[in-house]
């Protein structure tokens, strides 16, 4: 009898990942993933034991996806304000991952003291390297900001709304002017 072919762990992880951009992480089962890769369900568990370890690295794949959209260069466009395109783009092109990362239910923390996103220090970088901003005052504008373009992203990402790129590019600049102008002003931040 020939030997069985052995699925790779990479293959199981990546037919988990299209059904969840396709589908959502509800839709990730172990016979659904068997289904995909034409094979029993046993390749699931010998690879990752359980569904849970199967979706943190559905997960994890996500947010690298969500990080390759972010830092993407747009052209003619500051660095912090594409991070900002980017990320409601990947809302408006990867619906389903867009919903695992950021909109499933998660522990409430206090919005200043939240990381928000992965992302937040190497962002907070940018801020302060293009506005002199004190730490205080950036993280200030960056949770603004965060709160701002999560809302656009989210109303693209459920359908409730629908923006031309020249209407989020304008209603990102004239927030950021605005967050920027009360951040640099005299007023205590407390």
């Amino acid at each position: 009898m020939p030997p069985k072919t052995r699925i790779p762990r990479e293959r199981v992880e990546e037919a988990a990942f299209e059904i969840a951009r396709e589908k959502g992480m509800s839709a990730i089962t172990a016979t659904g993933v068997a289904e995909r890769l034409r094979c029993s369900t046993q390749p699931v568990y010998w690879w990752f034991g359980t569904m849970d370890s199967l979706k943190a690295a559905v997960r994890r794949r996500a947010g690298e996806r969500d990080k390759s959209f972010l830092f993407q260069p747009v052209e003619n466009v500051p660095l912090y304000k594409a991070a900002g395109i980017n990320y409601i783009r990947f809302a408006k092109e990867e619906r389903e991952l867009f919903r695992i990362l950021f909109m499933s239910e998660t522990k409430a923390v206090p919005i200043l003291e939240s990381t928000l996103d992965e992302n937040k220090e190497e962002l907070l970088g940018i801020i302060r390297m293009q506005t002199g901003l004190d730490d205080i005052r950036a993280n200030r504008l960056y949770t603004a900001m965060w709160i701002f373009t999560h809302g656009i992203a989210v109303m693209l990402a459920t359908g409730a709304a629908a923006f031309s790129e020249r209407e989020i590019g304008e209603m990102l600049t004239d927030a950021y002017r605005g967050f920027l102008c009360r951040f640099r002003g005299r007023e205590e931040i407390s």
